[in-house]
């Protein structure tokens, strides 16, 4: 118990008081030392670590922690002791399970955020090669690239249909002046 609050009673209550307290005196220095902990980190890396995966676990560690010592101040004076007892036990199962549904949701969302960005990555090295940016390496004549910009793009399907060789002739070229203009001469 801090001096502070012993201090402020009377002589012959200090010890009832502190014999009162003893269930929640301890809880403020573990409070205090796992706070330390997590906000005390010593790189940039480790503290974002830190609040990422335990400052919610160890908010919830500690206030679970008060509510049931000081919960244990109320189990003389109630009539279903047992079934307070076994709600708190649950409240702990529940916590527990909360923490990790927390550590298990953070994995699933770090998984989708790379594989968003492995997909993302994909698809502009599609773009690249789709559009020609890549078409030739380095060392080449760029008469290739030229010649190469008025081959057909389209599909052996739409051979058949003259309205679909249109248009996709026309995406093409309106596809290759927007990114390369110089491919495209009327």
């Amino acid at each position: 118990m801090p001096k502070s609050i012993t201090n402020l009673v009377p002589e012959q209550w200090r010890e009832l008081l502190e014999f009162l307290a003893a269930p929640i005196s301890w809880i403020p220095g573990m409070q205090q030392w796992l706070l330390e902990f997590v906000f005390g980190a010593p790189s940039g890396w480790i503290a974002g670590a830190y609040f990422i995966l335990l400052l919610f676990p160890v908010l919830l560690w500690v206030g679970g922690v008060w509510c049931t010592q000081l919960a244990l101040y109320t189990v003389p004076f109630r009539s279903g002791r047992i079934e307070f007892i076994k709600l708190i036990l649950l409240a702990w199962w529940d916590a527990a399970l909360a923490v990790w549904t927390y550590w298990v949701g953070l994995a699933r969302f770090f998984v989708v955020i790379g594989g968003w960005i492995l997909t993302l990555a994909r698809l502009a090295l599609k773009f690249i090669v789709e559009f020609g940016f890549l078409d030739t390496p380095f060392g080449q004549p760029t008469q290739l690239a030229k010649e190469r910009a008025h081959e057909p793009s389209w599909p052996a399907g739409s051979r058949i249909n003259p309205i679909a060789r249109a248009n996709a002739c026309h995406f093409d070229c309106s596809a290759k002046s927007c990114f390369r203009p110089s491919a495209v001469r009327r």
